[in-house]
């Protein structure tokens, strides 16, 4: 909750409050969609998920390296 408070406090606007809200948001909804996906979805719909997420570490860990340098 810090992080959003001092996004909040920096830029003064309600567009970020939203969005560093959202950003916090996004581990829980993607819990509740792999919760989901276990109790009974499609294994396309799984597979696509896990690609998803695939893309999305790679991703992280690519600016994590290029944020280093």
């Amino acid at each position: 909750m810090a992080f959003a408070e001092n996004i909040m406090r920096g830029w003064n606007a309600p567009l970020p409050a939203i969005l560093s809200s959202a950003i916090l948001m996004l581990p829980m909804l993607a819990l509740i969609v792999i919760a989901r996906a276990a109790a009974g979805m499609n294994v396309a719909v799984l597979s696509a998920w896990n690609m998803l997420l695939q893309l999305f570490g790679n991703f992280w860990i690519a600016g994590r390296r290029s944020r280093k340098h």
